[in-house]
């Protein structure tokens, strides 16, 4: 609604407070003329000097312009639509956003229910490709083959430079490791080496069967879940080591283990490809080395 400044009744209001032209321009910190061009509505105060007038003649601003008070609601309403409409979208952003955040909880949770049904499985195989790419150099090659059945286990790492067969009978609880034809007993205890649980261990990092975490994890917007029809591409944001880390992980729809790995950092890569076969591994899979195959 437009307003207008009424300059009769800034006249009657200054002459009903017994102030002259000159002491009221003196008030007000204009000169007489101005208060005259006013008076006479040869021109208009700005918004500086009404408020000036409103305090010297102690009155509100919709005394001396018409159409203030409608002007002042209707930019209140204005506000208030204005307001509704933020909160709305706002509401709607956290709608989705907690639609996405549980879908992503279902996929996680779905995860863990099928790694908690193949993490103790007795039967298992599975290689893992290995290496990193450094200011597009490729390094640090290796690639491990791990075969588990009945309570041994045998794996092969092979390096650009070396090869370590590690051979371990949970069964009567003995380890062997061949280290350039070098043969030495292993201390389960002491030293860490592949057991029942490592197909286990292949998953997604933030993936367990504690429902409360991964119910935390799918609200973390550094964490991000997409899928085709056979994998779960999982996108982590972590710092590591003062390292920021752009991390994908694929997961295999069907038995929760992880298919691939990339860290990507600002100047390298670390690369992990799996191969993983589930009750596939037969007993010419464990042929050792006659030194150890009588364990």
């Amino acid at each position: 609604m437009d307003f207008k400044f009424n300059s009769s009744k800034l006249s009657e209001l200054r002459k009903k407070n017994g102030l002259s032209q000159e002491k009221f321009a003196e008030l007000i910190g204009v000169s007489r003329q101005t208060i005259y061009l006013w008076e006479s509505s040869q021109s208009v105060p700005d918004t500086e000097n009404i408020a000036k007038i409103c305090k010297v003649l102690n009155i509100n601003t919709e005394d001396i312009v018409d159409g203030w008070k409608e002007k002042s609601s209707d930019t209140n309403k204005s506000k208030k639509k204005i307001l509704k409409y933020i909160f709305a979208i706002f509401l709607i952003i956290v709608f989705i956003y907690i639609i996405f955040s549980l879908r992503k909880f279902f996929i996680l949770q779905d995860i863990s229910k099928k790694i908690s049904e193949i993490k103790n499985l007795n039967n298992y195989s599975y290689t893992c490709t290995s290496f990193e790419i450094d200011d597009f150099t490729v390094k640090n090659l290796y690639e491990t083959e791990v075969y588990f059945k009945d309570g041994i286990m045998k794996s092969n790492t092979k390096t650009e430079k070396n090869e370590v067969i590690t051979y371990i009978n949970y069964n009567k609880n003995k380890g062997y490791e061949i280290n350039n034809n070098n043969q030495t007993e292993i201390n389960l205890e002491s030293q860490i080496y592949p057991n029942e649980n490592t197909l286990h261990d292949i998953t997604f990092m933030a993936i367990g069967e504690n429902t409360l975490i991964n119910f935390i994890y799918s609200f973390n917007p550094f964490v991000n879940i997409s899928s085709n029809d056979e994998t779960y591409i999982i996108k982590v944001k972590s710092k590591v080591m003062d390292i920021n880390w752009n991390i994908e992980q694929k997961i295999d729809k069907d038995t929760g283990v992880m298919l691939s790995e990339i860290w990507n950092s600002k100047n390298s890569s670390k690369n992990r490809i799996y191969d993983v076969k589930i009750g596939k591994t037969e007993e010419n899979d464990m042929i050792m080395p006659m030194i150890i195959t009588n364990e």
